[in-house]
């Protein structure tokens, strides 16, 4: 889906610019990943609780679409899992692999993280999946040869 960019996004009263003179060479890259943030930053600060989840995995992505409201993980599938996210609760991803899932009720947010982890829980041998940001995942040992 291939969507236009435009420098100037309109917030209430107040035009905010996020365009970036072309002297650097990561510029082209800037204005893309500072307009979600502009987006993103008056809606994450009217909400009270969060939850970052973490994607862990060659390949493994996460999109979200329709203003938050639509939730769309590659896991390694064949098809892509699709989640619709409830009314209370918002969802951004600032990397490909980084999901925030923001609201106002406490127990939807992280109801809907726990959701959203289940698709795909870590494993404990390669540590690959979906896990919380400040979950720390022990791994095991994997099967020993015999020599």
């Amino acid at each position: 889906m291939l969507c236009s960019f435009s420098p100037l996004i309109p917030i209430g009263n107040v035009i905010k610019s996020t365009s970036r003179p072309n002297s650097h060479p990561d510029a082209s890259i800037a204005p893309g990943a500072s307009s979600i943030l502009v987006i993103a930053i008056p809606i994450i600060m009217e909400a009270k609780f969060f939850r970052f989840l973490k994607i862990v995995g060659v390949g493994f992505k996460a999109r979200a679409e329709s203003e938050g409201r639509l939730l769309y993980l590659k896991l390694g599938y064949s098809h892509e899992v699709e989640l619709t996210v409830p009314p209370a609760v918002r969802v951004f991803c600032f990397k490909p692999n980084i999901v925030c899932c923001t609201g106002i009720d406490k127990q939807r947010v992280h109801q809907f993280a726990a959701a959203v982890r289940s698709c795909k829980p870590p494993e404990v041998y390669k540590g690959k999946g979906i896990m919380y940001i400040d979950e720390v995942i022990k791994k095991k040992q994997g099967k020993k040869r015999i020599e």
